[in-house]
């Protein structure tokens, strides 16, 4: 995966919104902050701080 790659959180979460729109079409259940620790099991802390960043409000 790219967003793996990334140097950056922010640059990780610009890859991963797509992703996040989509399941929350799909599945038509809430993502959100409070649903990060329910994404999968052993994901890192950095991987789950790319999500945060990505349900974050995108600035200008």
């Amino acid at each position: 995966m790219e967003v793996l790659e990334d140097p950056d959180v922010r640059q990780g979460a610009t890859l991963v919104r797509p992703i996040l729109a989509h399941q929350h079409e799909q599945r038509r259940q809430p993502v959100s902050a409070s649903t990060v620790e329910d994404w999968g099991d052993g994901v890192s802390t950095v991987l789950e701080a790319v999500h945060l960043a990505a349900l974050a409000p995108r600035s200008a």
